[in-house]
């Protein structure tokens, strides 16, 4: 009885919390106008992958594979999508009864259907943004005389005026899996947040490259930056370093290096829950 009388608390809690349907800023979880459409999930499935709109004639042609694909209706006539090798889908209107939700449904894509107008034209204008950036995938060689392949986003303010400061992002994986397209969309959303230059390193993986060729690597490209300085017009005395889990603990490593003058400054790290602790001895 004690026992159910707290989950009837617990629940009264979770009831009084609401959540806006698309977080795009901070600002989003004080003030949101929660849109009168609420979408149909189809699974309960989580996923990341990038987004693409098949509204939009100038991308009529791009691979929908591994991608989320907003639609606007529920029809059969976006059926050939499930034989493309999507992520999931995104549809503007319709039910749960709707063709598209029950073919999801069957084949276990996810799904939200009918997201509305509101929704459906913020999430389009959240891609248009991250579509619009300009990048650049330039190589360099490393130590070993391997290709390091490097992907340049650059701030919607770059102009070859004013030096900006760079962000040098490595991905996570283990140290086994992950390249440039894996965190694309994350290096696009870091770049369109700081307004800073940032460049993704497609540093080699194990077991083909073990431990420390990696460490190597990426003191390399941290150190080749200056050749690119007058190109991309990058503010050598602002560097930072970031990464996601593996991609934490070489950032982590290269800050130490910096620190000792091992390779060139490092003005700051922003690390995402980096991997630092291979021993797994301590509390955090």
């Amino acid at each position: 009885k004690n026992k159910a009388n707290e989950n009837q608390k617990f629940l009264k809690i979770i009831k009084s919390i609401e959540l806006p349907p698309l977080i795009s800023s901070k600002n989003d979880f004080s003030v949101f106008l929660y849109p009168e459409t609420h979408p149909n999930f189809i699974g309960d499935e989580k996923i990341i992958a990038p987004c693409i709109n098949r509204e939009n004639a100038d991308i009529a042609e791009i691979s929908v594979e591994n991608k989320i694909v907003l639609i606007p209706q529920a029809d059969p006539g976006y059926d050939w999508l499930f034989n493309k090798g999507i992520s999931g889908i995104i549809t503007k209107y319709g039910g749960a009864n709707s063709h598209m939700a029950i073919r999801s449904a069957e084949i276990g894509i996810p799904a939200a259907i009918g997201v509305g107008e509101i929704l459906f034209d913020k999430i389009n204008s959240l891609i248009k943004k991250h579509n619009n950036l300009k990048s650049e995938n330039l190589e360099i060689k490393n130590r070993f005389n391997k290709d390091v392949k490097l992907r340049f986003y650059f701030p919607n303010n770059f102009d070859k005026k004013t030096k900006i400061p760079i962000i040098v992002f490595f991905h996570g994986g283990g140290f086994v899996m992950g390249d440039l397209d894996t965190h694309d969309f994350t290096c696009r959303s870091i770049c369109l947040a700081s307004q800073m230059i940032d460049v993704a390193v497609d540093y080699s993986l194990s077991p083909e490259h073990k431990f420390p060729y990696a460490v190597a690597e990426v003191k390399d490209v941290l150190n080749c930056l200056v050749n690119f300085e007058n190109e991309f017009f990058i503010d050598l005395e602002n560097i930072f370093v970031c990464g996601d889990s593996a991609g934490g603990n070489l950032a982590t490593i290269l800050s130490i290096n910096s620190r000792d003058k091992k390779v060139i400054p490092i003005r700051g790290q922003l690390l995402v829950y980096p991997c630092v602790d291979l021993t797994l001895t301590m509390r955090s």
